[in-house]
């Protein structure tokens, strides 16, 4: 993202897009702040961001949301109470893909998961590479998917099991190998990614295995 434009930033109530938000206010961008909760995003507001409420799922809101905008954080999710969550996933990249073409939005970045670019992989990566696709068939735009690792702030999903019995349960092997990394890191990488249509693979410095993060996590830690 650079300098000078009107940004639209999706998800801005999450932990990406909210410091997204306010890096670029800080240096005194225009910033418009999209999200289904007005009263959430009244911070951002407070700072400066124009609010948005709408849904991400709904293809006429979002639309109207990408007009006026230079460039875009793009952030999808799925609806959890769908009986379809990746078909709820993938709508919300083609009204993406649907409101930058009609506005002729120039610059965007997709907040992607590592491994999309590979067929093979499913669950969360797979709907990922649902929403590249649905962004890939934009004309004319520099588009950046920044292909994100596991981040540790996920980890507090499980935090009842832990505290409740002291073990980290989750569908993945203890002896698999995980990149991990911050939100923060990766709303980093986002605000200023290269201005060309290319890819950008957030790592982190060392794997480590998920038998190595049950054990730091599940057990009391000094600050």
């Amino acid at each position: 993202m650079q300098n000078h434009r009107n940004y639209l930033i999706t998800g801005a109530t999450g932990n990406v897009g909210n410091r997204v938000s306010r890096q670029l206010l800080s240096e005194g961008h225009q910033v418009r702040v999209f999200g289904r909760n007005r009263e959430r995003l009244q911070p951002l507001v407070d700072m400066g961001a124009t609010p948005f409420v709408g849904d991400m799922w709904d293809k006429e809101s979002v639309n109207e949301a990408f007009r006026g905008i230079d460039a875009a954080l793009l952030i999808a999710q799925g609806n959890r109470s769908s009986h379809d969550y990746r078909r709820d996933f993938a709508r919300a990249g083609e009204n993406y893909a649907a409101a930058l073409t009609s506005h002729g939005v120039k610059w965007a970045v997709f907040i992607s998961a590592l491994g999309a670019d590979d067929d093979r992989n499913r669950g969360v990566v797979l709907i990922h590479a649902d929403v590249e696709r649905a962004l890939n068939a934009v004309p004319e735009i520099n588009l950046v998917h920044l292909r994100a690792p596991l981040f540790f702030e996920d980890l507090f999903f499980y935090l009842f099991p832990i505290r409740q019995f002291g073990v980290l349960t989750w569908p993945i092997s203890t002896q698999t190998y995980l990149d991990m990394g911050s939100t923060r890191d990766v709303a980093d990488v986002a605000v200023r990614p290269s201005k060309n249509h290319s890819t950008k693979r957030k790592r982190s410095r060392n794997s480590i295995t998920a038998r190595f993060t049950a054990k730091r996590v599940g057990r009391p830690t000094a600050l």
